[in-house]
């Protein structure tokens, strides 16, 4: 592993760790791995399970997997759900369809956490090209209940930061790596 993704899945848990403390532990995780490059996230929060229109029934707790792949964090990672989630942005086994839309290298990875969150809450979702359609037709009739939970997950403040990593990479996959010192708010 290059020392510049090293630094990147050390600055991704840094900032997981944040996340409890900052959503009144309505974020909860676990990780593997030293970096870790496996994150169960536990989310407490109302959202929808079912199989079919007949099925959806409301829930508060979800468990999702992040897998940071070797090409992490040029692709996204592999995030899958542990219950059957009904949104029209989860695929019927469970996988999270994190595109373009919902994902950036230059995102963090507890942004996109968050991002998750909020899509089971129904804050947030896509119809213009859906993994599940009839959880997508459902929820055209349905677009007055959401979202689902109202309770943010967004974090009031930023998460305490060492530094700031930026990273730039050319076409030959050399990258240049610029650190910029910034006070945590303990030390302000």
């Amino acid at each position: 592993m290059g020392n510049i993704r090293i630094r990147r899945l050390e600055n991704d848990l840094r900032q997981v760790q944040q996340l409890p403390r900052l959503t009144a532990n309505r974020v909860q995780f676990s990780s593997e791995g030293e970096p870790p490059t496996r994150y169960v996230v536990t989310y407490r929060v109302k959202g929808l399970v079912g199989r079919s229109v007949e099925d959806i029934r409301e829930q508060t707790r979800f468990d999702v997997e992040f897998q940071l792949t070797d090409e992490y964090p040029k692709t996204a990672p592999v995030v899958t759900a542990r219950q059957r989630v009904w949104h029209p942005n989860f695929w019927r086994n469970q996988k999270v369809c994190i595109d373009a839309e919902h994902f950036a290298a230059s995102q963090s990875l507890s942004e996109l956490v968050v991002r998750v969150g909020e899509m089971i809450q129904y804050q947030v979702y896509n119809l213009s090209d859906p993994a599940n359609r009839d959880a997508a037709e459902w929820v055209l009739g349905n677009e007055h209940r959401f979202p689902i939970d109202k309770e943010t997950l967004q974090c009031g403040a930023p998460p305490d930061h060492d530094d700031i990593v930026i990273q730039f990479a050319d076409d030959d996959d050399d990258d240049f790596e610029v650190s910029i010192g910034a006070f945590s708010r303990s030390d302000a």
